[in-house]
């Protein structure tokens, strides 16, 4: 179901296996180029049955010269799915470049229910798409668990982070935004007179001796701390210690946010992805996992 090309997936939504893998051309059917549009840069990843192909990114800016780089040796992908936060204009320019395989590009939407995920949002489709999708991911890596699910901490980390809550039997608590590293520095710069961009990056200490260490280290422990506290509430939630709710994180900052998370503690690079494949297409169980792992 859906309006145009944007296309409402929930838990009913199927597509019919394919039976003929190869097209007269030598195309092949059943791979599917899949689309995780952020503010600042687009990520993007090759799935066919059996796992993950390849992967790859690029900065926004650069979006308009992908049919002649990243993607000028790609396989003609049969379907074009995404997840859509860069806007319109962000849209138009992805669908320019996928306009010579003559496919229309399908942008998920969100629901307040699917593929065993319940979205308490208040208004559900106001929810950012790819923190839904991080979701979905999520709650298929707790139902292939062996042992009982165990509630999980989502980190979305760029831009902007956002802590998710989910938890064992897969209903989205609610989550928090705040601005990334990048972005405090960023609003700080442009509201003080005294603190410019000018200043170099600094890094971070417990007691900042600087302003550009100041600066890093006081955004870090803010994020941080966001993070501590979440997991404590979602721990208090479910009758568990802190130390017993896995925070996984994603996004562009998860490298170097990495070092100051609390244990247990993920990167899953390619999250996103992974939740909208499994939206797309809910009979390729094990797809969305193979070879995404960090």
């Amino acid at each position: 179901m859906g309006t145009g090309n944007h296309v409402i997936l929930s838990e009913k939504f199927h597509y019919v296996a394919l039976e003929k893998r190869i097209d007269k051309k030598g195309n092949r059917l059943d791979t599917i180029l899949v689309l995780d549009a952020g503010n600042t840069r687009l990520k993007w990843g090759i799935a066919e049955r059996h796992g993950w192909t390849s992967f790859g990114s690029v900065s926004n800016d650069r979006i308009g010269a992908l049919r002649i780089t990243q993607w000028k040796k790609l396989p003609r992908p049969n379907r074009v799915v995404g997840a859509n936060v860069s806007g319109e204009a962000g849209r138009s320019r992805i669908e320019t470049q996928i306009a010579h395989w003559h496919i229309k590009a399908e942008w998920l939407s969100v629901t307040q229910e699917a593929c065993g995920v319940k979205n308490n949002y208040h208004v559900p489709r106001a929810l950012g798409v790819d923190r839904w999708a991080a979701l979905i991911a999520i709650r298929q890596r707790q139902l292939a668990q062996t042992d009982a699910p165990l509630p999980y901490l989502i980190v979305t980390s760029g831009t902007t982070i956002t802590v998710n809550a989910l938890t064992a039997d897969g209903v989205f608590l609610g989550g928090a935004i705040l601005p990334g590293v990048s972005s405090m520095r960023y609003v700080l710069s442009t509201n003080t007179s005294a603190l410019t961009l000018n200043l170099p990056v600094g890094s971070y200490h417990e007691y900042p001796l600087s302003t550009e260490d100041a600066i890093y280290s006081g955004s870090v422990d803010a994020i941080v701390g966001m993070i501590r506290a979440w997991r404590e509430r979602l721990a208090v939630s479910h009758e568990l210690s802190a130390h017993e709710i896995p925070v996984v994180i994603t996004g562009g900052d998860s490298d170097f946010l990495m070092p100051y998370l609390p244990e247990p503690k993920q990167i899953i690079a390619h999250l996103v992805l992974e939740g909208v494949l499994k939206l797309a297409l809910p009979e390729w169980a094990n797809t969305a996992q193979n070879f995404s792992e960090s």
